[in-house]
């Protein structure tokens, strides 16, 4: 069976449920800017068929599509941060937001 993204409908190619990804990301900003990595709220997003590569929980959205939604906030919140985002947390981004 195809698990597919709640967001986008792909197919999950990269299974990292957003609490692993989430993680990652929150300790990214813990180097940047602390008190982003204090307000930011990482909830859990699990759905059926694959699994997280390295929890092994359940994962409902994709890569993609958590990590864009994260990068619109922080750079919302604060924009000099934008590429180093992508840098760390490309998924597809570079693509959608640098053309």
């Amino acid at each position: 069976m195809e698990n597919r993204c709640v967001e986008c409908q792909q197919i999950i190619e990269n299974p990292i449920c957003p609490r692993c990804l989430g993680r990652e990301i929150k300790q990214w900003l813990k180097e940047k800017v602390p008190e982003l990595a204090t307000i930011l709220e990482i909830t859990p997003n699990y759905g059926t068929g694959t699994k997280c590569i390295f929890c092994n929980k359940d994962v409902a959205i994709c890569a993609h599509c958590f990590s864009k939604d994260v990068y619109l906030e922080v750079t919302k919140l604060r924009p000099e941060l934008s590429e180093d985002f992508i840098s760390c947390f490309n998924y597809g981004l570079r693509e959608e937001f640098e053309n």
